[in-house]
C-alpha cells in the first residue's frame, strides 16, 4: 500500500516538474526578442560610447535610436498594442450590404400590394412627422414606388456601400446608411416648411412654389451620404456616368452637387432635392470626422 502511495506520488511530481519547464521554456520564448532588443541597444549605446571622431560617434548615435525605436516596437508587440477586435458585424460588411439592398427591394414590392399602407408609413413629410408618424423618416428610406428609382438606388448602394463597408465595416456601413436616409428626410421636411413660411401659405400649408405634393421617399439620400465618403476617399477614381461617359469620381460628386443644388432653389420638380444635399451633408461629416481620427477604419 505505502509503495503505491510513494508511486503514484512520485508520477504527480514528475507530471508537475514537466508542466513547469513547458512554462518555463515557453516564457524564455516570448521574452527572448525583447531580451535580444534590449542586448542591441545596449551593444549600440556601448559603440556610441567607444567610438573615436565625430564619424564614428554620430554612427555610434544613429545605431542607437535605431536600436530605441526597435525596441520601442518590440514592447509594444509583448503588451499587446493591437488593432482591436473584430466585430461580428464589420468582419462580413456584405452581408450588411445585401441586408440593406434586400429591404430596398421589400419595400418596392410592398407597394405593388399594399399602396395605402405604404403611403402612410413609409412616405415622408411634413404631416406625417406632425401626425406623430416619426418613424416615416427611417421608412422613407427604404421605399420606393418606381422601378427606375429603385434600380438607380440600388447600383448606387452597391458600388459605393461596398467601399465603404470594406474600409469601415458593416456597422458604421449600416450607421451612415441610416443617418443618411434621416438627414435627407429631415432636410426635405424642413426646407419645405421654411419655403411654406416664407410664402405665407399657412404653417403646413401646401406651397405653390414646390408644384407637388411635399412628400419624399426612396433611399437617394442615404445613397449619397456613401458616393460623398466615397468619393471624397478616393477623388481621382474613374467612374462611367450612366455606365457609358467615364469620368474622375471629384468630376461627377461635383455635378450631383450642383444638380440638387439647382434644383433646391430652382422649384418646380419632383425630385427631393433638398433631402439629398441633406444626405451629402451627412457623408461630408462622417469623412470629416475620419479626417480628424474620430471615426477609425475596420478593426481600430
Amino acid at each position: 500500500m505505502s509503495r503505491a502511495l510513494a508511486s503514484c506520488a512520485a508520477r504527480l511530481l514528475r507530471g508537475a516538474a514537466a508542466q513547469c519547464t513547458a512554462a518555463a521554456a515557453q516564457g524564455a520564448k516570448r521574452l527572448q526578442p525583447v531580451a535580444s532588443q534590449l542586448q542591441g541597444a545596449a551593444a549600440a549605446r556601448a559603440a556610441s560610447a567607444a567610438g573615436i571622431g565625430g564619424g564614428t560617434a554620430a554612427s555610434g548615435l544613429a545605431a542607437a535610436a535605431a536600436a530605441a525605436r526597435q525596441q520601442t516596437r518590440g514592447f509594444a508587440r509583448v503588451l499587446q498594442f493591437q488593432p482591436r477586435q473584430v466585430r461580428r458585424w464589420d468582419a462580413k460588411p456584405n452581408h450588411v450590404l445585401y441586408g440593406l439592398m434586400g429591404i430596398n427591394v421589400a419595400g418596392w414590392v410592398a407597394w405593388q400590394f399594399y399602396p395605402r399602407q405604404m403611403n402612410k408609413h413609409a412616405v415622408v413629410s411634413i404631416e406625417s412627422l406632425q401626425s406623430g408618424r416619426v418613424w416615416t423618416a427611417v421608412t422613407a428610406a427604404f421605399s420606393h414606388v418606381s422601378p427606375m428609382h429603385l434600380g438607380a438606388n440600388l447600383l448606387g448602394l452597391y458600388f459605393f456601400g461596398r467601399d465603404v463597408g470594406q474600409l469601415f465595416g458593416g456597422r458604421k456601413l449600416l450607421l451612415l446608411y441610416l443617418a443618411g436616409g434621416v438627414a435627407g428626410s429631415l432636410a426635405h421636411c424642413g426646407w419645405y416648411f421654411y419655403q411654406s413660411c416664407k410664402h405665407g401659405e399657412g404653417r403646413y400649408g401646401r406651397a405653390r412654389w414646390f408644384g407637388f405634393a411635399p412628400s419624399a421617399l426612396g433611399a437617394s439620400a442615404a445613397v449619397n451620404a456613401l458616393a460623398v465618403v466615397d468619393i471624397l476617399l478616393f477623388p481621382t477614381r474613374t467612374i462611367l456616368l450612366y455606365g457609358i461617359i467615364p469620368m474622375p469620381a471629384a468630376l461627377l460628386g461635383a455635378l450631383w452637387l450642383l444638380r440638387d443644388v439647382s434644383g433646391t432653389f430652382g422649384g418646380g420638380s419632383s425630385i427631393a432635392h433638398a433631402g439629398h444635399l441633406g444626405g451629402a451633408a451627412t457623408g461630408l461629416a462622417f469623412f470629416l470626422a475620419y479626417r480628424r481620427g474620430l471615426i477609425r477604419p475596420r478593426g481600430w
